[in-house]
């Protein structure tokens, strides 16, 4: 579809129509299992000593500490619509892609 004449030179942003947190998916995922479902987010102190114990080395584990920061800060919740005007429809809910994966 991009190598399509009206595209050239375009960029888009490809997210749902809805952004949720991590909150939300553990939310919608206790709804539909019928069972607790807790997200307990870690601080970053505590992020990038597990990623220490896990293995990584200071790098890796600091390039993640400092993605999941900006997760966490709102970096990837842009929903600009892009995908739904290229796909011609609105994108799926998260609770239905979930009960698919049931």
């Amino acid at each position: 579809m991009l190598s399509t004449p009206g595209h050239e030179g375009e960029a888009y942003e490809l997210s749902g129509d809805v952004a949720w947190s991590f909150e939300e998916f553990a939310a919608t995922a206790q709804e539909l299992l019928g069972t607790p479902v807790l997200y307990q987010a870690l601080t970053s102190e505590q992020e990038g000593e597990q990623s220490l114990a896990f293995g990584l080395d200071e790098g890796t584990a600091g390039f993640m500490v400092t993605l999941n920061a900006n997760l966490r800060d709102g970096a990837m919740a842009l929903t600009t619509g892009d995908l739904a005007r290229l796909i011609g429809r609105p994108t799926e809910p998260l609770a239905r892609i979930m009960k698919a994966w049931l």
